[in-house]
C-alpha cells in the first residue's frame, strides 16, 4: 500500500513520486549487478533503469513551474484538476528528474555502471484507453496508434543497448531530443526545483535514500 504522505500527492504518486522512490531503493542492487561478472563470453550487458515518458511532454504546460513549490501548488485545486493536462505535466517531470540522476555519484555511470535513461513507448492500441467511447478508440488507433509489439521494442532497446548516453530520451529505438523547454535554460532550473523539493517528499516517506536527494 503506497504510503499516505504520497497519496497527498493529487495523481503525481504513479508517474513521479512512486517512480523515483523505486529508482532510489533498487539503486544498491543495480550497483551490485552492474559488478557481476557477464553471464557469457563477449557479451557485455549493463544494467538500466529505464523511467517510461511519453511524447505528450512535449505539449506540457506545468503552470505551476514559476510558484514557490510546484508539487504543492500541483496540489491547491483538485477542484481545477485536468488528467489529460497533469499526465502531461508528470511526463515532462519524468524528463526533467531523470536527465538529473546521473549528476548524482551513486547514479554517475563511471562509478556504478548503470545505465539512466526515458523511453517514449509511443502511442500504442492497448486497453488503456478503455473507457473512451469505442468510435473515439477506433479513429484515434485508426490514424495514431502503433502496436503493443512496436510500442514494447522501444522498451527492449533502451534495456538493452549499453552506449545511451546517461539521462536521454529515447523514442522510436534511438535517442532523441526531448522538448525545446526541457533542454532550455529555464527547464533545468525547472529541474533542478523539482529534483530538491521531490528530495524532501521522498526522504520524508524514505530516510534510507536521503543521500541521493540531497540539495541540487
Amino acid at each position: 500500500m503506497l504510503n499516505p504522505l504520497l497519496l497527498k500527492h493529487y495523481r503525481l504518486e504513479t508517474n513521479v513520486l512512486s517512480t523515483f522512490l523505486l529508482a532510489t531503493l533498487v539503486a544498491p542492487l543495480l550497483v551490485d549487478t552492474a559488478k557481476l561478472p557477464p553471464p557469457k563470453a563477449g557479451i557485455a550487458l549493463k544494467p538500466h533503469l529505464v523511467i517510461v515518458a511519453s511524447d505528450v511532454h512535449t505539449i506540457a504546460t506545468l503552470h505551476a513551474k514559476n510558484r514557490p513549490n510546484i508539487l504543492d501548488a500541483l496540489n491547491t485545486r483538485p477542484d481545477k484538476f485536468n488528467g489529460g493536462a497533469r499526465y502531461e505535466d508528470t511526463k515532462l517531470m519524468d524528463i526533467l528528474l531523470t536527465r538529473k540522476l546521473p549528476e548524482i555519484p551513486r547514479f554517475n555511470q563511471e562509478t556504478s555502471g548503470i545505465v539512466i535513461c526515458n523511453v517514449n513507448p509511443g502511442f500504442c492500441r492497448s486497453e488503456l484507453m478503455r473507457e473512451l467511447p469505442s468510435l473515439v478508440r477506433t479513429i484515434m488507433y485508426g490514424i495514431f496508434a502503433r502496436t503493443t509489439r512496436e510500442g514494447a521494442k522501444n522498451f527492449v532497446w533502451a534495456s538493452l543497448v549499453n552506449e545511451i548516453p546517461q539521462g536521454s530520451y529515447v523514442s522510436s529505438c534511438a535517442v532523441a531530443n526531448p522538448s525545446s523547454f526541457a533542454r532550455s535554460t529555464e527547464g533545468t532550473l525547472v529541474q533542478r526545483k523539482l529534483w530538491n523539493e521531490l528530495g524532501k517528499v521522498l526522504t520524508s516517506v524514505a530516510p534510507e535514500v536521503a543521500e541521493y536527494w540531497g540539495s541540487a
